[in-house]
C-alpha cells in the first residue's frame, strides 16, 4: 500500500475469506524514509499496479517486484518476497535495469512455479527458487500504465488486456516465446477497459475480467470470443472496479477454494465476492 507521497507505511494487510475479517500482517516501518528498501531491511511503500503475486506453497509467499516507492515517486527494480510463514521480507535479484517501469505487469504460472513479468518492453519470467531472471521474448511489445496480465494454464497462454491493447504469448514452448495480436469478437470492450481486473476462472475453465459495476466478461480463448454476464443479484460493487486512471490491475483474483472471485481497490469501501455462474 501507499507509494509516492500518499503513504508511507509499508505494513501489510491481509483479508481472509473464510472469516470476512481484515489482519493486519506487519508493522510499519519507522523509517527514515527516501530509498527502496529502508534501513530494517522492508520495502518502502509502493504503487504496484500489476506487479504483486501469491506463491503458493512449497514457496508460500508474496512476491512483490516493482512499483513507485514512497516519498520520491522513483521507479524500483528491486524483487522483495514475504515469507507468509515468518512474516519476514527477504530481497531477490532485481529486474534487468533497462526493463523495469511503473508500468510492468505480473502474472503467476501454478504450472511451472514461475512469475511471468512484462517489463517496459521485453517478457520475462522468474524463478523464485533459484533467484533467476529469464528473458523471453525477442519482439518487443511497448506498453504502459493500464494493462493487466493474466495466465490461462489449461491452454498455456499468457494474456495481457487493457487500454485498447490486447496481446497473448504462448508459453508452452520452452525459450523465447512466441507473441500475436488478441483479436476477438463478442464483448471485446472489456479491452479498451482501463486497467481492468483479469484472472483464471478454473471452474468454468476461462479468464474472466472485469472493469465498472457489476457486469464481468469471460474469454472463450479456443474461440477468441467476449461474453459479457450481468450479475444475478442486486448488488454492484461500483467502484471496486476503478473506471478512469486507478485502474483494477490485480485486485481481482479468482479463489479456488471458495469457487468465487475477490475484488477490493479501496481502504474505505466493503470487499465483494463474485460468484460466476456454470458457463
Amino acid at each position: 500500500g501507499g507509494g509516492r507521497q500518499a503513504y508511507g507505511g509499508n505494513e501489510v494487510y491481509a483479508f481472509s475469506v473464510p472469516d470476512l475479517a481484515w489482519a493486519r500482517l506487519t508493522l510499519p516501518s519507522q523509517g527514515p524514509f527516501g530509498d527502496d528498501v529502508l534501513p530494517d531491511g522492508t520495502p518502502a511503500a509502493r504503487h504496484s499496479f500489476d506487479q504483486l503475486e501469491y506463491l503458493p506453497p512449497p514457496a508460500d509467499k508474496l512476491y512483490a517486484r516493482g512499483g513507485v516507492y514512497f516519498p520520491t515517486s522513483n521507479m524500483s527494480p528491486n524483487t522483495f518476497l514475504l515469507d507468509l510463514a515468518t512474516l519476514t521480507w527477504s530481497r531477490g535479484t532485481p529486474m534487468d535495469n533497462v526493463d523495469f517501469g511503473a508500468g510492468n505487469m505480473t502474472a503467476h504460472d501454478p504450472v511451472t512455479g514461475l512469475v511471468w513479468e512484462h517489463g517496459n518492453s521485453v517478457l520475462w519470467s522468474y524463478d523464485a527458487a533459484s533467484d533467476l531472471w529469464t528473458a523471453r521474448s525477442d519482439v518487443n511489445v511497448s506498453q504502459g500504465l493500464g494493462g493487466t496480465l493474466a495466465l490461462d494454464p489449461v491452454r498455456r497462454k499468457l494474456v495481457r488486456v487493457g487500454a485498447g491493447l490486447a496481446v497473448v504469448w504462448d508459453i508452452s514452448v520452452d525459450g523465447v516465446v512466441p507473441v500475436s495480436d488478441l483479436l476477438t469478437t463478442g464483448a471485446n470492450e472489456i479491452q479498451d477497459c482501463y486497467a481492468p481486473g483479469v484472472d483464471y476462472d478454473a471452474g468454468n475453465d476461462r479468464l474472466t475480467a472485469g472493469c465498472s459495476g457489476g457486469d464481468v466478461n469471460s474469454l472463450d480463448l479456443d474461440r477468441r470470443v467476449w461474453t459479457r454476464h450481468a450479475p444475478r443479484s442486486s448488488v454492484n460493487p461500483g467502484d471496486p472496479f476503478a473506471v478512469g486512471t486507478d485502474g483494477t490491475y490485480g485486485r481481482f483474483r479468482y479463489v479456488p477454494q471458495a469457487g468465487l472471485f475477490v475484488v477490493v481497490t479501496h481502504v474505505e469501501q466493503n470487499v465483494f465476492f463474485y460468484r460466476p455462474a456454470e458457463r
